[in-house]
């Protein structure tokens, strides 16, 4: 299990050993996943090595992630005898939504033994943690371990916080090969000879739904992870890194030369409470409401009401904002680049077959993309590969800074970045919508993101502060609007800059993410954990174009 490993510049101590769970090797890689902070923080976490700075910054943890540990504790104690209500009452830290979740997600899990035993032919009850370890540290299968009472059959469930996604093959499921290779050659407290037989499962918290990925000998169970390739072997010699939100996670942040520091690029007055990310569709969520983004965007809860509650609503102009998004990006992705035309939007009436194998090459509905069609007409006079004094335009490129003064990383993806003939920036943010803005200044209210943008520009995060600017692209079904903050107007840009600071101060200091009542909260999908009180019902709410996409969900 001894991997060669050279610490990093940037990292003090020999790293001869780690303490890694199956669950951050599984998530080690893409798009929001960081290969270095893995393989460091399995270290840091040994003892075996540390940052090397000679500040001695700390990051600071965040209360308001403290459900995962409230769940782990909760279940040990409803275990001992302790009831549900107590157990989930017993951290009161922990906001509204998420003790409601906790209940249920008890409820749910006190069925979690049955189902197990129904599987596998034999009674299983929770039992220990079952970890490899030796001379180099130790791996861990976070989950819950069930075993059978002569400890012949060991059992590691994965949860999830929401419904299941479908049957994996157990052969390209990092989880699985490091859970099967921990169960296979771990030591468990009460049982010292190895297990005849091995088994992986998942179960819903959601919704009580279990259902197994892996059962065999203990043979081929170490044999799924040699054809995984040494997944943990592999994940504590790579050290790739990966900026994003996960920093915000991270001990290695303040020394990891992939996040430029860029201080006070939010404008904040003090620090935040711990150490958080923050991003453009984070700001506009939290400025709608704080429950709304803690349970949707930062818990990562389920959408489905427990309670019943109203059906969720806005689907079509979200699944329209969906499908105009993915066609700029696969219009703007093009080698070579070319300018967005007529004959790239075929007509849903007179040619359904291109439109048709256009949707699914977006993967969008067909219905989706009629709708966004009209949208997205109006761009082609404003696209911005057709414009000359134009050259290395970047479709989504992502932007990670850290601002120290904030304590806060912030991750932005404009639409399109692209630098001048004449010097400087522009990044171009596209939206739909049936609201246009009444003027810039409107504008920067109406999409946080676009001030976002005009702030990080300001603070030279893409170099040549004083020379180009932000764009925001209104789409209506009829016309289009271009508003541009050009870095010369300091008027603009200091409204920018205010704008971000109102929303992101209270954000950076909230730990309870109150609920904000409105009309549009008979068609939130946090309306089931949050429950406010009644007010009167208005139309649905324009929804931004990318905010509620489905991103990988560690739960």
């Amino acid at each position: 299990m001894v991997t060669p490993f050279v610490p990093p510049p940037w990292a003090v101590g020999r790293g001869d050993r780690f303490s890694v769970t199956a669950s951050a090797v599984a998530g080690r890689s893409g798009r929001f996943g960081c290969p270095a902070k893995v393989s460091l923080g399995a270290r840091r976490m040994a003892k075996s090595l540390q940052p090397n700075d000679a500040a001695r910054w700390w990051r600071t943890w965040d209360p308001a992630s403290r459900l995962f540990f409230a769940l782990r504790d909760a279940g040990e104690a409803v275990d001992e005898g302790a009831s549900i209500d107590g157990a989930a009452a017993a951290d009161p830290r922990l906001t509204t939504p998420q003790g409601r979740f906790l209940r249920h997600a008890l409820h749910e899990l006190a069925e979690l033994p049955d189902a197990a035993s129904h599987s596998a032919g034999r009674p299983m009850e929770v039992g220990p943690e079952v970890e490899l370890a030796g001379d180099w540290g130790a791996i861990r299968a976070t989950g819950v371990h069930l075993v059978s009472n002569d400890g012949a059959v060991r059992e590691v469930v994965r949860l999830r916080y929401k419904a299941l996604k479908g049957m994996l093959d157990p052969g390209h499921d990092d989880f699985v090969a490091v859970a099967c290779w921990v169960i296979a050659g771990g030591r468990h407290p009460h049982h010292a000879a190895p297990p005849e037989r091995v088994r992986v499962s998942e179960f819903s918290l959601a919704d009580g739904a279990y259902q197994v990925l892996f059962d065999g000998g203990t043979a081929d169970a170490k044999q799924i992870y040699r054809d995984r390739g040494w997944p943990v072997q592999d994940a504590m010699a790579d050290q790739t890194l990966n900026p994003g939100s996960q920093c915000a996670d991270c001990d290695f942040l303040n020394v990891c030369p992939a996040v430029p520091k860029f201080r006070g690029v939010l404008g904040l007055p003090d620090r935040a409470v711990a150490t958080r990310a923050v991003t453009a569709a984070d700001l506009v969520t939290y400025d709608r409401c704080p429950t709304q983004f803690h349970v949707l965007r930062r818990t990562h809860l389920p959408s489905a009401p427990p309670e019943g509650g109203p059906e969720a609503d806005g689907g079509d102009r979200r699944d329209r904002g969906l499908a105009a998004h993915s066609w700029l990006r696969w219009a703007h992705e093009r080698s070579p680049q070319r300018a967005c035309h007529a004959d790239d939007l075929p007509d849903p009436v007179t040619q359904p077959a291109a439109a048709a194998a256009l949707a699914a090459e977006l993967r969008v509905s067909s219905e989706a993309y009629a709708a966004a069609k009209p949208y997205l007409e109006q761009h082609l006079d404003h696209c911005l590969l057709g414009f000359s004094g134009v050259h290395d335009v970047h479709c989504e490129p992502l932007q990670v800074v850290y601002d120290p003064d904030a304590d806060m990383v912030v991750v932005t993806e404009p639409d399109l970045t692209a630098r001048l003939n004449s010097g400087g920036v522009v990044w171009r943010e596209t939206k739909t919508s049936d609201r246009m803005p009444a003027d810039v200044v409107d504008a920067l209210h109406g999409h946080p993101g676009f001030a976002l943008d005009v702030a990080l520009l300001a603070a030279g995060v893409a170099g040549e502060a004083d020379l180009g600017g932000a764009e925001l692209e209104v789409l209506s079904a009829h016309r289009a609007e271009l508003f541009y903050v050009p870095l010369d107007d300091g008027v603009l840009v200091s409204a920018a800059q205010r704008i971000v600071a109102e929303i992101g101060h209270p954000m950076a200091r909230d730990l309870n993410f109150e609920p904000r009542p409105s009309g549009a909260c008979q068609f939130c999908d946090a309306y089931g954990w949050c429950l406010p009180p009644e007010v009167p019902a208005t139309a649905a709410p324009e929804f931004d174009d990318d905010e509620f996409a489905n991103v990988p969900d560690p739960f």
